[in-house]
């Protein structure tokens, strides 16, 4: 093996590697939108048992899903939290987590340009659909949009709709001159949304 294919193969790996990571990070994204981890978070300092019991989700998964957000930057750390034993010393259940400052309007705000949240959703159930794309290249079939669920379709709704809320009024529709004109004239024209889902 040449110089060249030995560092073209050790670029790649790294670029595997660093793709499979940000997948987990999708995935562990999904799951803090779904179980209404973010929103506790963004509240103020909170440990794993608060998240836990505000949550009615499991302790101990709770801390896990903190540890390895907090591990990637999602998330961050009270500093000086002392331990129950009175040592000085972070206990994994006395350690506090927050959310930085500006991640809420990544993670929450549903009306901002900046929502993210619903990517990660609809990642997740595409991947869920990877046995069926595997057949429908095999058999030059499709994968129909039903099957991909309740969850993409809520997704795709949520990551449209700071799009519509923020644009379709105060950009999107000015732009379109003559049409924007009959709607704004007197008596005001009217519209009819016909079939176009939730979003």
């Amino acid at each position: 093996m040449s110089k060249e294919q030995k560092a073209n193969g050790e670029a790649f790996m790294e670029r595997v590697l660093a793709s499979t990571l940000g997948a987990l990070d999708v995935a562990t994204i999904h799951l803090g939108d779904r179980l209404g981890y973010y929103a506790v978070l963004a509240a103020g300092p909170t440990t794993s048992v608060q998240l836990a019991e505000q949550t009615a989700t499991d302790e101990r998964y709770a801390r896990e899903w903190l540890e390895q957000q907090a591990v990637v930057g999602i998330i961050g750390v009270v500093d000086g939290v002392s331990g129950a034993d009175g040592s000085g010393v972070s206990t994994a259940a006395a350690r506090q987590y927050v959310l930085p400052a500006g991640y809420d309007s990544v993670l929450l705000d549903r009306e901002h340009l900046a929502y993210l949240a619903p990517l990660a959703r609809i990642t997740v159930a595409m991947f869920g659909q990877l046995p069926q794309l595997v057949e429908a290249f095999r058999s030059g079939q499709g994968v129909a949009y039903a099957d991909y669920g309740a969850e993409a379709r809520e997704a795709q709704m949520d990551q449209n709709r700071p799009l519509f809320a923020q644009l379709l009024g105060s950009q999107w529709v000015p732009a379109m001159g003559e049409i924007h004109e009959r709607l704004m004239a007197q008596p005001a024209g009217r519209v009819l949304d016909l079939a176009c889902g939730a979003g």
